[in-house]
C-alpha cells in the first residue's frame, strides 16, 4: 500500500482540510470568493481521502459537518478526544481549531488544494514547522545563546508596543524573530469611555478573546476564562473561581505575534520555561540545547527531556514513530494520563512530578 493511502495519513489530510475549511467559512465576509473556493477545495480533499459516497458531497454539507463533533468526518474512531471537537460554533471558529492545526496541519498541494497567501500559517503548517520558520535565521547565525535568548523573549513577550520592543530585545540579548501585527478585532473591546482595551492571558500573556459576556484565553489548559463587566467606563473582568482577572490595558498601538507563533512557540514555551524554573531548584538547566535538539538538559543527573503537550495522543505517537524520540519524553502534569499509553507504544516517558523527584534525588546524591 502506498504510504499516502494509509488510514492515518488520509485522516491527517481530512483533519487538516477540515481546519482550513472552518477558518475559510469563519472569514468568508472578509475573503469572499477566495474563502468559498477554499471550502470547495477542502471538500475535494476530504472526498478523496474517504472515497466515493463516504463524506460530505458538497461545500455546504461540509460546513454543516464542521459544526458537529469531528468524529463524523474521521476515518477511524480510536482518537475519541479529537473526535469530540467541533470546529465551528455557528459561523465562528472554535478555540480547539488552533490545537488541531498545531498537530495536524500539513501540505495539501498533492490534492490540488493550493496555499493561498491569505491563509494564515497556522492553518497550513504544523507546530514544528512554524517554529523552524520563526527561528531559521537565528539557527543560521550559529549562536546558541542568541537563539535561547530570542526564543525566550518571544515566549515572555508575545505582545507589546513596537517602539519599546527593540530596546527590550536588546536588554534581553535577543534578536527579532516572528512577525507581529495589530491586535485583531476579537482581541479588543471598546469601553463606555470610547477607548479600546485588551487583556493578557495570566499564563501566556497573549491577548485573550473578547466574546461578551466572556473573555478567555483560546488555550483551554490555561484556564483563563472571565466574565466581562461593562458597567464602568473602563471595562473590567469578573472573578473566575476566586482568581482576579488582569486589568484592562489600552489597545492603542499594541501589536502581538500571529496566532501560529502563539500556538506553536508561545504556548509550549510557557510550559517549557515553567518546567525549567521548577527543576532549577535542584540543578542547572539548559534550554533547547543544540538549537532545540530537545527541550531541557538537567545537568545534575544528566537528564535530557523533550517536553510534549499534545491534544492528540494518537498523532503524537505517530509523529514519534516517524521522527524518533530525541530524548526522554517529559509530560506536564496536565498530560500525565498519556504516559502509560506512550510507554506501551515503546517510548520512554515520565511525568513532571517524577522529573522533579529525580532532580531532587540527584541533587541530594551530588551533595
Amino acid at each position: 500500500m502506498n504510504e499516502d493511502d494509509t488510514v492515518p495519513v488520509r485522516e491527517e489530510r481530512v483533519i487538516a482540510a477540515a481546519v482550513r475549511a472552518a477558518y475559510a467559512w469563519s472569514t468568508r465576509d472578509e475573503h469572499g470568493g477566495e474563502a468559498m473556493t477554499e471550502i470547495c477545495r477542502m471538500t475535494g480533499v476530504i472526498m478523496e481521502a474517504h472515497g466515493p459516497g463516504k463524506s460530505p458531497t458538497g461545500p455546504l454539507d461540509l460546513v454543516e459537518a464542521l459544526g458537529r463533533p469531528l468524529r463524523g468526518l474521521m476515518l477511524s474512531s480510536d482518537d475519541t478526544g479529537v473526535g469530540e471537537i467541533e470546529l465551528l460554533d455557528g459561523d465562528e471558529l472554535t478555540d480547539a481549531a488552533h490545537d488541531l492545526a498545531a498537530e495536524y496541519a500539513c501540505p495539501l498541494d498533492r490534492t490540488g488544494a493550493g496555499t493561498g497567501d491569505w491563509l494564515p500559517s497556522w492553518t497550513r503548517m504544523r507546530s514544528d514547522r512554524v517554529s523552524r520558520e520563526v527561528f531559521r535565521a537565528l539557527i543560521e547565525d550559529g549562536s546558541q545563546k542568541v537563539y535561547v535568548n530570542s526564543r525566550q523573549f518571544i515566549i515572555e513577550n508575545p505582545t507589546g508596543l513596537p517602539e519599546l520592543l527593540p530596546d527590550e530585545r536588546l536588554q534581553a540579548g535577543a534578536r527579532p524573530a516572528g512577525r507581529c501585527g495589530p491586535l485583531a478585532a476579537h482581541q479588543k473591546h471598546t469601553g463606555r469611555d470610547g477607548r479600546e482595551y485588551w487583556w493578557p492571558c495570566p499564563v501566556c500573556k497573549y491577548p485573550m478573546v473578547v466574546d461578551p459576556p466572556e473573555v478567555r484565553c483560546p488555550y483551554r489548559l490555561h484556564r483563563a476564562r472571565f466574565g466581562l463587566d461593562e458597567t464602568a467606563r473602563r471595562p473590567r473582568l469578573v472573578l473566575n473561581a476566586g482568581h482576579r482577572g488582569p486589568a484592562a490595558r489600552s489597545a492603542a498601538g499594541v501589536e502581538c505575534v500571529d496566532a501560529g507563533v502563539w500556538r506553536s512557540v508561545v504556548v509550549p514555551g510557557v510550559t517549557e520555561l515553567r518546567l525549567a524554573k521548577r527543576l532549577r531548584r535542584y540543578s542547572e538547566v539548559h534550554l533547547w540545547p543544540g538549537f532545540d535538539t530537545y527541550d531541557l538538559h538537567v545537568v545534575t543527573g544528566d537528564y535530557h527531556y523533550d517536553v510534549k503537550e499534545c491534544a492528540s495522543l494518537k498523532q503524537l505517537i505517530r509523529r514519534l514513530r516517524e521522527d524518533g524520540a530525541k530524548a526522554m519524553l517529559l509530560l506536564p502534569d496536565t498530560h500525565s494520563h498519556q504516559i502509560d499509553p506512550l510507554r506501551q507504544a515503546g517510548f520512554a516517558a515520565l511525568s513532571e512530578k517524577d522529573a522533579v523527584k529525580l532532580a531532587r534525588r540527584a541533587a541530594g546524591e551530588a551533595r
